[in-house]
């Protein structure tokens, strides 16, 4: 199969990204020809300006899109030639920089046009502050009427398959397809032991809690925060760290400060991404902390993913996939509780034993379930619906 996947923003850059990059390189690895196609992020040019990682040049042809200001018409007619000999259009987010070359290659080519929603885009921007009104306005246009345009969609969540479902969408043209984890990029055996010896942590046999995600409007590092504070003192042996960078920093130094932790706990900025793996590696309790919210109930976390890769002691929230992908794997906690949260943390503080047995459990799961070969499957039986034609195309019921 010859597959064009189709993202808004550019691999280089994004944490986001992920997915697509090892969907697309699992894909590969089932045997279909794939192109994915990104819109180059405009600093790119920069010199200084840091990347998460390079253009991957493995077995994924990839392609940067020209930045999105005032060049989507031409990125249209790139697409276009792309998806000639494509037998599946695929796309990512619902954002016009991608979107509407999507839409307008597969017209052309009359190829099946596939979604892939990995998030409820709309809620999680009306989280964030400080964005203009139209990139709101655009995704809520889109998320709403997509089902009006494509022939098949992928959803992350359950929560994401009931709007599809309420938008009119046939669930007979819908599969899941959860966030996954690069099994032998997590895989302990793969690992160095020194990080913890090394900068940015340098924390010896030290017990070691860490928070790894993107600190941007839609985080809960805070809840972190705060459970260090009810925790600091009881266990003043313990390494707290939030591990990731976003807009969100600056104020989390500034509450740490303020609480009195600044010495306590390790903010290290964003991480290059193969560094991540290391960094849980080093970790004795890993924390996935959220807020019973909509868009929060929409995702398929990626950090409980890799988390559960890794082999941790996993403290996680119980809301949305969180309870399916631990699959009895952690620590569920209330949503949004600080108390329970810093509960959670300490039980696992308190008994290497059932850290050692969580992280046996967590592997397994990952094994056998949240890997990125798992959601390439899934991906797979969607472009099989869409290229069938079964169960009639909902683009043509109006």
């Amino acid at each position: 199969m010859r597959v064009l996947m189709l993202h808004p923003h550019d691999v280089r850059f994004y944490p986001w990204t992920i997915r697509i990059i090892k969907l697309a390189e699992e894909l590969a690895a089932l045997g279909h020809e794939v192109h994915v196609a990104c819109v180059e992020h405009k600093r790119a040019a920069e010199p200084d300006f840091p990347r998460l990682r390079e253009l991957p040049n493995d077995t994924v042809r990839y392609t940067l899109l020209r930045s999105r200001d005032n060049q989507t018409y031409k990125n249209i007619a790139h697409v276009i030639r792309f998806a000639k000999d494509a037998d599946i259009v695929h796309v990512q987010k619902c954002f016009a920089s991608a979107l509407v070359p999507a839409l307008w290659s597969a017209w052309r080519w009359n190829k099946p046009l596939h979604y892939d929603w990995d998030d409820n885009e709309t809620l999680i921007l009306e989280a964030i502050t400080g964005l203009p009104p139209g990139v709101f306005c655009q995704a809520r246009f889109f998320e709403r009427r997509l089902p009006d345009y494509v022939d098949t969609i992928s959803v992350a969540s359950d929560a994401l398959w009931r709007v599809c479902r309420e938008h009119g969408f046939p669930e007979s043209r819908m599969v899941k397809v959860p966030v996954g984890a690069d099994l032998s990029l997590f895989d302990s055996r793969n690992r160095s032991e020194s990080f913890r010896r090394e900068q940015p942590l340098a924390i010896g046999d030290r017990p070691l809690v860490v928070y790894v995600g993107q600190l941007e409007g839609a985080a809960y590092a805070s809840l972190f925060v705060h459970a260090c504070a009810l925790l600091a003192d009881r266990f003043p042996e313990a390494v707290w760290a939030v591990v990731g960078g976003g807009e969100m920093l600056a104020d989390l130094e500034e509450l740490a400060f303020r609480l009195d932790l600044s010495h306590r706990i390790i903010f290290t900025d964003y991480l290059s991404s193969d560094t991540i793996p290391d960094v849980l590696y080093a970790a004795d309790i890993a924390v996935a902390c959220f807020s019973d919210e909509e868009f929060v109930r929409c995702k398929s976390p990626l950090k409980v993913a890799e988390y559960l890769a890794a082999g941790k002691a996993i403290v996680a929230s119980r809301v949305g996939e969180v309870p399916w992908m631990t699959g009895g794997a952690a620590v569920l906690v209330e949503p949004g509780s600080v108390e329970d949260l810093a509960r959670g943390i300490a039980e696992l503080l308190e008994c290497p034993d059932k850290r050692r047995e969580l992280g046996l459990a967590a592997r397994a799961r990952a094994e056998s379930e949240i890997n990125w070969r798992m959601s390439a499957k899934k991906l797979e039986e969607g472009y099989r619906l869409a290229l069938s034609g079964g169960a009639g195309n909902p683009k043509d019921t109006g």
